[in-house]
Parts: C-alpha cells; sequence; structure tokens
C-alpha cells in the first residue's frame, strides 16, 4: 500500500457530482499545506480541514493530466520569503472555502532566508475523479508563477515551430545568410565566408579614419592611463592634503608616505602610510575611495554617501576589508589533520574552518569528537589555540601548545570538553556520589539514627545503667523511679529522674543523662568491657541553668571577694606618687594627695575604730567656728554648744524643752482629722505628703501578723492530681498539655521504638488564696 495518496473529501465529491449533473463549474482556487500537529498524517474522505494548516496560497495552474483522463494536477509556488515551517499535509479548497481534496506527504521543511537558507518550492497535488466536466480549470492569471517545467515546455514548443518573425534593422529575428561581399541588403546576414573576405580586404589597408582609443591615426599618439580604461598613477606624494576633497575629477591612484599626516582630519582611517585609490561611484558625481596600509595590507573603504556637494563630500564611515590579519572564514577542512592548523607567535591570526562531514572528523587527524563542525582557531600563549564545536549537539572543545609552535604540528596539549546542556559532568567529575551511593548513605544514615535514637524499655528498680553499652544497646532508656535510681548503682546522684541516652563514645559507648529537674551529666567507658559492668569514667555534670558554676569552678573572684592569696602586685603601680607593689604598707602625708593644713591645724590621721575607714580627717578653725575635711571633700561646720544649728521653728514658741526636735525639710507634722492612728509630715520643697506608720503597725509589720486577707494574695501552692494522655499509644504528631498544666513525665509503649506512640503524664497547678480554696492556675 503507498505511504502518500490524495482523496477525494466527501464534500468534495458532493460538490463535483452536483455540479455535473447542474451543468454547472466548481472553482478550486487555493492550496494550503499543514504541519500535521508534529507528526505524519493520513488523509481520509470525511476531513473537512487539514490537521494543523500553517500556510495557504492561490493555485499557480489546475490543468488535466495529458497522460490520465481523469487526473486533475494542482500546483502552487512557495517564495523563497515564506517558511519557516514544517509541510506533512496539503488540501485543496474551493473559492467558498470548502475543502475538495486532502493528501499527505513526506515531512519537509520550508526554511525562510532569514534562516541562512531560502528557496522557491512548487508543490503539486494530483486528484482522480471520475469525471472532470464539474471542475473549472480556470486560474487567475494575476497569481500565476511560471515554473521551470512550465517554461522548458514553451521553449521546446517554441524551438519545434517556424513562427518566427523575420530579423529587421529594428527588431531581432530570423535571416537568411548570404556570402555576398558587395551586398547592400539589410534582410541578409553576412556567412563567414563573407567575413573573411571582408576581413582580408581590409587586412591589406588602413583607413585614413582610423582612431585608437578616440584618437585619430593621421599622427603618431600618446595614449595615458584615462585612454585605455586604466587608473592614472599620481607621481605626487599626498603629503598634509585633505583626502575628503577627491572626488571624480580626482581619480587615480596616489601614495601617502608620512604616518603623521593620514590624520582624521585629513579623512583617513588609520595614522598609517599607504595608497589611496579613488573611482567613480553611485549619485550624481559620486565616488568610491579605497586606501590600503603599505605594511600589513589592511584595507578600508567608503563613499559618497550623497550626491557630491563639490568639495569634500558627503562620505559614509570608512569600513575595513578582510584582509592580512582579519578573521579568515569558510575554509573547509577536508581530510587536514587539526594537528597541522596553527602558527607561531610571530604570525599571530585568526581563522575559521569547518568539517562538513563526520566521517572526515577521526580520531587520527586528531579530532576531539567524531562529529562534522567549526573550528576557530586564535592568538596564545606559544602562538595559538584551537576551539572546536560539533554541529548538532554543540559540544565545546578547547586546546593549547605546550610550548612554541613547531611550524608543523604542535605540540598540542590533549583536548579539554567544556560543560554544557549536551555534555553533563557526571558525579565522579565534581566529586560528587552518583544517586545510588547517595540513596545507600541515606538509607546507612537513616539506620543509623534510627538505631542510635531508638526508644528503649524503661529501667525497673532492679537495673543499673552500668550494663548500657555497645551499639546493640544504643538509644535512651526512661527511668521513672527515683528510689531506686541511686549512684550506688551507677546513677549519677541519688534519686535519679529522667532520661539515659546510650550512643557512641570512646571505647565504643557513651552514656548522656538528663535529670528531670535540668540537671545534665555525660560518663564514657574508659577501657574494654568487663563482662559486668564497665569499666566507665566518673559522671561528669554539664554546666547549665541548673547547675552553673562556682567562682572556684572557674578561677573566679566571688562577688565581692578578695584575692587572699596576692601578695604582690604583677606590676608595680604608685598611690599619689609613692611606689606600691602590695609587699609592704606605705603612708601618704596630706601633701602627697594634694592637701595643705585646713585653716591653722595639721591633717589628723583617722583609722582603726570600729566601723571606721582609714580616709584622712581634717579639722580647723575658721575664725569663728569648727570646720572638718575628709579627704579633699568639705563636710561643713561643727555644731557645738557655744555654736548650735539654727532654729528653724514650725511654731512661733521658742521651742526650748527639749521634749522639740527641729525641723528640718518639714513644714507641718500632725495627724489626718485629728486620728491618732494616722500620722503624717509634709515636705517644705514639694509640698507632698508622708503617710507615718503608727507603733501598732510597726509591730505588726514586724512579728507578721499582718492582715493577709486580700484575695490578691496566694497562700500555698502544689501540683493537682495526675492525668495521662494518650493511654492508648495511637500516633500523635502535636500535642501540647491543658491549660494550666504541665507535662510530669512520658508512658512510653515498651514494644515500639516510635516516638509519637507514648502517653503523657501532666499535672495542673493548684494555688490557694486568702479564701482557703484551691484554684486551678489558668481557670
Amino acid at each position: 500500500m503507498s505511504t502518500f495518496k490524495s482523496v477525494v473529501t466527501t464534500l468534495g465529491q458532493a460538490r463535483i457530482a452536483a455540479a455535473i449533473a447542474a451543468g454547472t463549474d466548481i472553482n478550486i482556487t487555493q492550496l494550503a499545506v499543514g504541519d500535521g500537529n508534529g507528526k505524519a498524517t493520513t488523509p481520509v474522505a470525511t476531513q473537512t480541514k487539514l490537521v494543523k494548516e500553517v500556510y495557504r496560497t492561490p493555485l499557480n495552474s489546475l490543468k488535466l493530466d495529458p497522460s490520465h483522463g481523469n487526473w486533475v494536477i494542482a500546483e502552487a509556488v512557495l517564495s523563497a520569503s515564506v517558511g519557516g515551517f514544517w509541510m506533512r499535509e496539503m488540501g485543496l479548497f474551493s473559492s467558498d472555502g470548502a475543502l475538495i481534496a486532502v493528501c499527505n506527504m513526506a515531512d519537509t521543511y520550508k526554511p525562510t532566508l532569514a534562516e541562512g537558507s531560502g528557496r522557491t518550492q512548487t508543490l503539486r497535488m494530483v486528484i482522480a475523479v471520475s469525471n472532470t466536466e464539474g471542475i473549472s480549470l480556470l486560474i487567475d492569471d494575476s497569481v500565476i508563477m511560471a515554473t521551470e517545467q512550465y517554461v522548458n515546455d514553451l521553449l521546446a514548443a517554441h524551438e519545434k515551430s517556424r513562427n518566427h518573425p523575420d530579423g529587421t534593422t529594428a527588431a531581432k529575428g530570423f535571416v537568411q545568410l548570404s556570402s555576398s561581399v558587395s551586398s547592400t541588403s539589410e534582410a541578409l546576414a553576412a556567412t563567414p565566408k563573407a567575413v573573411k573576405a571582408a576581413n582580408d580586404n581590409a587586412n591589406t589597408r588602413v583607413p585614413s579614419t582610423r582612431k585608437i582609443n578616440g584618437k585619430a591615426l593621421s599622427a603618431d599618439q600618446t595614449l595615458t592611463a584615462v585612454d585605455v580604461g586604466a587608473m592614472p598613477l599620481s607621481s605626487t606624494n599626498l603629503g598634509n592634503t585633505n583626502i575628503n576633497t577627491f572626488g571624480r575629477d580626482k581619480f587615480g591612484i596616489y601614495s601617502q608616505t608620512s604616518p603623521t599626516q593620514a590624520t582624521v582630519a585629513n579623512g583617513y582611517p588609520a595614522m598609517l602610510a599607504g595608497i589611496l585609490e579613488v573611482f567613480p561611484g553611485a549619485y550624481t558625481n559620486g565616488v568610491i575611495q579605497r586606501y590600503t596600509e603599505h605594511l600589513s595590507g589592511k584595507c578600508w573603504q567608503r563613499a559618497s554617501s550623497n550626491v557630491w556637494n563639490g568639495t569634500d563630500g558627503p562620505w559614509s564611515d570608512w569600513v575595513q576589508s578582510s584582509t592580512v590579519g582579519s578573521v579568515a572564514a569558510n575554509s573547509a577542512l577536508g581530510s587536514t589533520d587539526l594537528n597541522t592548523v596553527g602558527f607561531s607567535l610571530t604570525a599571530v591570526q585568526a581563522a575559521i574552518y569547518h568539517q562538513s562531514a563526520n566521517a572526515s572528523a577521526t580520531a587520527d587527524r586528531n579530532y576531539p569528537e567524531a562529529k562534522a563542525g567549526t573550528l576557530f582557531v586564535t592568538g596564545s600563549a606559544y602562538g595559538c589555540q584551537q576551539m572546536f564545536i560539533t554541529f548538532d549537539t554543540c559540544n565545546i572543545w578547547v586546546r593549547g601548545l605546550s610550548s612554541n609552535w613547531n611550524g608543523k604540528d604542535g605540540p598540542w596539549r590533549p583536548w579539554v570538553a567544556l560543560y554544557g546542556t549536551n555534555n553533563k559532568p557526571t558525579a565522579a567529575d565534581v566529586g560528587a556520589w552518583t544517586a545510588t551511593q547517595s540513596a545507600a548513605s541515606e538509607k546507612a544514615l537513616s539506620d543509623e539514627i534510627a538505631t542510635a535514637f531508638k526508644i528503649r524499655t524503661n529501667l525497673t528498680a532492679a537495673d543499673t545503667p552500668n550494663t548500657l553499652r555497645s551499639s546493640s544497646m544504643f538509644g535512651h532508656y526512661g527511668v521513672p523511679g527515683a528510689a531506686a535510681a541511686t549512684t550506688e548503682k551507677g546513677y549519677p546522684i541519688n534519686n535519679f529522674v529522667g532520661v539515659i541516652f546510650v550512643t557512641w563514645g570512646p571505647n565504643a559507648t557513651q552514656q548522656i543523662a538528663f535529670n528531670n529537674n535540668g540537671r545534665q551529666f555525660t560518663r564514657s567507658m574508659t577501657g574494654a568491657w568487663n563482662g559486668v559492668d564497665g569499666p566507665w569514667s566518673a559522671w561528669n555534670e554539664i554546666y547549665c541553668q541548673a547547675n552553673k558554676p562556682t567562682p572556684k569552678d572557674v578561677g573566679a573572684l566571688p562577688a565581692g571577694g578578695t584575692a587572699v592569696s596576692a601578695s604582690k602586685l604583677a606590676t608595680a603601680r604608685k598611690i599619689a606618687g609613692v611606689a606600691f607593689d602590695g609587699t609592704k604598707d606605705i603612708n601618704l602625708t596630706n601633701s602627697n594627695v594634694g592637701l595643705g593644713n585646713v585653716g591653722n591645724f595639721a591633717a589628723v590621721q583617722q583609722g582603726g575604730g570600729a566601723g571606721m575607714q582609714s580616709n584622712k580627717v581634717y579639722i580647723g578653725w575658721t575664725g569663728s567656728k569648727v570646720k572638718i575635711q575628709v579627704d579633699a571633700s568639705d563636710m561643713g561646720e561643727v555644731y557645738t554648744t557655744n555654736f548650735p544649728p539654727p532654729q528653724r521653728d514650725s511654731y512661733t514658741k521658742t521651742e526650748s524643752d527639749g521634749r522639740y526636735i527641729y525641723r528640718d525639710t518639714a513644714t507641718t507634722v500632725g495627724f489626718v482629722s485629728g486620728n491618732a492612728n494616722d500620722p503624717y509630715m509634709r515636705h517644705s520643697t514639694t509640698n507632698g505628703v508622708v503617710v507615718l506608720p503608727t507603733r501598732t503597725q510597726l509591730q505588726n509589720e514586724i512579728s507578721g501578723t499582718r492582715n493577709w486577707s486580700d484575695g490578691r494574695f496566694i497562700y500555698d501552692v502544689q501540683r493537682g492530681s495526675q492525668a495521662l494522655e494518650n493511654a492508648g499509644w495511637t500516633a500523635q504528631q502535636v500535642w501540647e498539655a491543658p491549660t494550666g498544666c504541665f507535662m510530669t513525665g512520658l508512658n512510653i509503649r515498651p514494644d515500639l521504638g516510635d516516638c509519637r506512640m507514648m502517653g503523657k503524664y501532666y499535672r495542673a497547678l493548684m494555688v490557694r488564696t486568702a479564701s482557703g480554696s484551691w484554684r486551678q492556675v489558668g481557670n
């Protein structure tokens, strides 16, 4: 069965049958192509449209096949500007848009010029019908494009016919040959024989009107470069001439010998000596200039960008041509060995080569991969380096020379592949695990964690932690009974309640104990298992909030403590100018501390008395009063019987009675509303009232008989009754104790190691108020 076929659709069959019956025609005017939605199609008669149409165009021709009377051939032409899609199906449509016939075709990609490859493509579709009378074979002349076959057919028919016009002096055509050398006919054409006779005659004479390059031969002529269509060569150096002024009238070749005069201001592309060529160009009086540097051969061109202004342009920008020193491209490698493609430091250049055949990209020709692609050769250390890019996967390989270019084949370093989408690094390349290794490691770690943190059966009163060792017993063990957990059995403290973790450590085992009061301990085995209970190191308690280090533990002084063991300062000091290193006492005078005599008296040293400090006290007479100074602080005047303090009376009467006290800053002392149980005093500056306690109130405060009947005070605190959450050991992810309660213990299921399947003991926090009743916190 044929892979490709055309089918007249059900609608097309009905249209053709109806047209034949009615004596009318159907007009098939358009051909459409589709990409089959990315896959091959099979045409069926029930189709009313293509699977996925991508382009539709008017028919170029619609005709009957000369060899098959019931075949109709439709032809359309896709221009080079149309494309960018795949073609896998075609359809013929009537002038009203109905699908008359459909076919499939071999996968064909139609490129566009923008993709770098364009072509005009002719599409033909043949349909077989039982009767062609109902199909109109008329095509709109305005859309017809002549195909090569059509033109060839017309030429062949034309060549076989004699229907050609005769040639005249006004038009080309068929002419009759003649060998006459004397005929004056304008309808006959000369034969070679007649031409030879005329040439033989001419060779024997030179007409007087003969000219050479437009100059008559009446005398000897000298021909210039212009006379023979060549460029005149100027013998004058350009010097400092501005070449922007060189228009058509300067047609010729010029030299510039001075680089310093080849400036941008003078119109040059670079400050290099070289040759200037001036040619006629486009536009009115247009001109083209080419400048070639005399050493490297680098070449630049420019042209007038508009009608010549008569003086200096206008000019387009200079453009450098591909010359020596530029990148040479599109060189085919063929069977060339890549080791031979290079250059030295003294001949640095750049080039691009291509290899179009996989078969030619072999290892013995030193290709990094057996694939066609592009080779870039650029300057680098020791001369050059190479980069090769494969044509399909775009894998990139690079290599460089290992020493100076030897002039023929290297020496080259090994090719190095660059990582990319189609050349990803392996796990080994980046020092990583493979997925299999990673999964195995993850499982091993998971098994290790499951073993290390396995929940074990709670220890009983008869158990001792001294026997818990090695990986087979790793996990954590609850210790719920306080009375049996003693230091004699190997617990860190007596009455231990909490959890003991057994895990890796020195000599394969380490234990970590957490008491329920927050204290933490750790120990490890100190040698090989003795077969009974160790040997173990002593328990080491970890410092924490419940076990803070003492000053002695950290080698510090206690708060308010002294360095009792110090006998000498590490660094000797001076006190008020007197040397002091701590090995002996020193004495300071008033002059040492910058104090002279106070009044007419010398300083008196105080010291030694109970509750006294060793400050220096100065007592002196001011001339009318006694005054005291302690060190550098003025303590004021001393009141004596002869010099009493001033009286500040609260009343106008003289308070000479010893029962009265002198008022300081209090303006009023009294009782609120005359109540003797409510004394107070008022501050003289702020006028604030200070309430004073009575003797009874002070005694009650001291003896603790104060009335605590206020409901805001708490008399006592205790734990409530115990409750158990999740007694059935169901799996729980999250749980929080009820309001006012705190967790007191765990009820771990002995036969499972899943920490989610455990019960939790909790109690309410109870407080007793002044009323004597107990109340739960939070309620």
